[in-house]
């Protein structure tokens, strides 16, 4: 028997994450079987594609009159105490977008490794630095944050309450949207991911209409399978750069 040459090995096969999933209905106590594997750039490029369209097609209706989704969250006047709890409310809303613009501010090199010949004290006080460097970095940011949150509350205050109730607005309907974004995505990467097989050519579910009207809780299960794989790739990748 001959040694298989590594240009025999199927390189499409390498990191090709998967797994078995056995799922039990709890009414009827049946259990299917069904087989994850991660999706590759193609099909992630299908599911962001589809989480933008999803997204905007929810945008458009949360701005059309009449339709339930602007109904149920748009069709109210926003209705505060007072100009103060209307600034609050934006800032919330904003609180995000915010909290990453001062952590890109933030300006902290954690602690330089001493050279190879480095004293004994020099190494005690560089671990000292490691330890304290997450506490440091944390109020450094928590000092950002507050900062940055000063300066918005200012430019708010000097808005009108027809402006900040327009901002409002605003940022409720893109809050919504980076969720219907964050779901429909996931919702497209498990369907596209799941089989009936362990060959993984059939998949689960005939369409993605069949899919979305499954059970909430199938869906749920799938998913945190799914990020089970993900989460697993993740520490591969880690580990891969630690000891490179």
């Amino acid at each position: 028997m001959r040694d298989i040459d590594k240009n025999d090995v199927d390189i499409s096969k390498l990191f090709l994450w998967k797994k078995k999933v056995e799922i039990k209905d709890e009414l009827s106590q049946d259990v299917a079987t069904v087989y994850l594997r991660l999706i590759g750039d193609a099909d992630i490029g299908k599911a962001r594609a589809y989480s933008f369209r999803r997204s905007a097609e929810l945008r458009r209706k949360l701005k059309t009159v009449g339709t339930d989704e602007y109904e149920a969250f748009m069709n109210t006047d926003v209705d505060f105490q007072d100009k103060d709890a209307l600034v609050s409310a934006v800032l919330y809303l904003n609180v995000n977008e915010l909290a990453e613009q001062a952590r890109k501010s933030v300006n902290l090199p954690e602690p330089k490794e001493p050279k190879s010949d480095a004293t004994i004290e020099q190494l005690e006080q560089y671990q000292t630095d490691i330890d304290e460097y997450p506490d440091n970095y944390g109020k450094a940011l928590q000092k950002e944050i507050d900062k940055v949150i000063k300066q918005e509350t200012k430019r708010l205050e000097k808005l009108d309450e027809a402006e900040l109730s327009i901002r409002y607005k605003e940022r409720i309907i893109n809050r919504l949207c980076t969720e219907e974004v964050n779901k429909a995505f996931y919702e497209m990467v498990v369907y596209l991911s799941t089989y009936k097989d362990n060959k993984y050519k059939v998949r689960s579910f005939l369409n993605m209409d069949e899919f979305l009207n499954s059970s909430s809780l199938l869906k749920k299960r799938l998913l945190e399978e799914y990020q089970s794989l993900e989460l697993g790739m993740d520490f591969l990748k880690k580990s891969l750069e630690v000891t490179q």
